[in-house]
């Protein structure tokens, strides 16, 4: 993190950058910190509520950028900048894990089907456009409510797999593919396991 510190604290130090703006000095500090986050959310879809939130900080650093160009004619602004944007953040973290609280968790077990939990990437499944919380229901027109259903009903036809599904919005939705010799074994769906 690169640090603009005003004032006389580092020109006794020899070749140290130290440049006036004004009748002000200004050095550059370096601090090796690393700042981040960690968020947990357990209700939603993670890439379209990282989106989402993501938006919300774009809009928190623009705000942090018009008061680091205010802080840098009002200097009583930087010490009440820097507490308000912490505050808005806490507060925009806040709001978000309310929502993800309140929210119907998607990745809960589907009575009328198999819930997906995930979508491994290069498979047949991420050719068929199955996504995160899809329940699907019938495999190559066979009703399926568990796993072993599940590959029962793929291997009714090993060459060709036709999924009818229900996305999250309730729209029921018809895939298919073929399934090549040199395709994975499985077809890259992660579900939810019945216990």
């Amino acid at each position: 993190m690169l640090i603009l510190v005003p004032g006389n604290l580092f020109s006794s130090i020899p070749y140290w950058p130290v440049f006036n703006v004004g009748n002000e000095k200004y050095s550059f500090l370096f601090l090796p910190v690393l700042l981040g986050m960690k968020f947990k959310f357990f209700n939603h879809i993670p890439q379209k509520y990282l989106k989402l939130l993501s938006k919300f900080l774009i809009k928190i650093s623009a705000i942090g950028i018009i008061l680091t160009i205010l802080s840098y004619y009002f200097s009583f602004i930087t010490l009440y900048g820097v507490c308000l944007l912490a505050v808005i953040f806490l507060v925009t973290m806040f709001i978000f894990r309310l929502k993800d609280n309140k929210n119907d968790t998607p990745f809960a077990e589907a009575v009328n089907g198999i819930r997906v939990l995930a979508v491994e990437k290069d498979t047949p499944a991420s050719n068929m456009d199955i996504s995160i919380g899809d329940i699907i229901t019938e495999v190559n027109d066979v009703a399926v409510k568990s796993e072993s259903e599940f590959y029962q009903a793929l291997l009714k036809h090993p060459t060709y797999c036709r999924i009818k599904l229900t996305t999250p919005n309730n729209v029921i939705k018809l895939t298919e593919t073929a399934i090549y010799n040199d395709t994975p074994h499985e077809l890259g769906i992660v579900m939810f396991k019945k216990v």
